[in-house]
């Protein structure tokens, strides 16, 4: 639902947002406030999802929420991950976005250039990005031809 309203309908997305932290924290996962719990992939992707589409009109209001999920909250443990080794040369990084929906794979394009850039140029030493994209379970036929142009 909150892939359908315009940017414009704060109300409207906050309401969806809180309606689906709701069941994320007393449905899906209820123990989570209490102690660790692991979260599915597809969950810890839906999650930051939901943060990067309530603030569709400012994609930066998302970053706290989102290096929360990925790298504060103690109590979410998940395997999400975007940097990998390829498998035919051990030497050289790849982002890997398989396991992202088209949204959250251009929300962390955007974050990476713009917060971990000196991350980005040590892995990749000064040389091109490697991204690795494809269809998954999590995949959509969504085009991501817009994804990184600034709003």
């Amino acid at each position: 639902m909150m892939e359908i309203l315009d940017e414009n309908e704060i109300e409207e997305l906050s309401f969806h947002h809180q309606k689906y932290l709701d069941i994320f924290e007393n449905e899906s996962y209820p123990d989570i406030k209490l102690k660790s719990t692991s979260i599915s992939l597809k969950d810890v992707d839906r999650l930051i999802e939901a943060y990067v589409l309530l603030n569709k009109k400012s994609w930066m209001k998302a970053v706290k929420d989102v290096e929360r999920i990925l790298f504060q909250e103690s109590n979410y443990i998940h395997s999400l991950s975007y940097w990998k080794q390829d498998i035919l040369d051990k030497k050289q990084a790849l982002l890997d976005f398989i396991y992202f929906s088209t949204t959250t794979t251009c929300f962390m394009l955007r974050y990476m250039m713009t917060f971990q850039r000196q991350e980005l140029k040590r892995k990749f030493k000064n040389g091109p990005i490697k991204i690795l994209c494809g269809k998954s379970q999590f995949s959509r036929r969504e085009r991501l031809g817009d994804c990184l142009r600034v709003r």
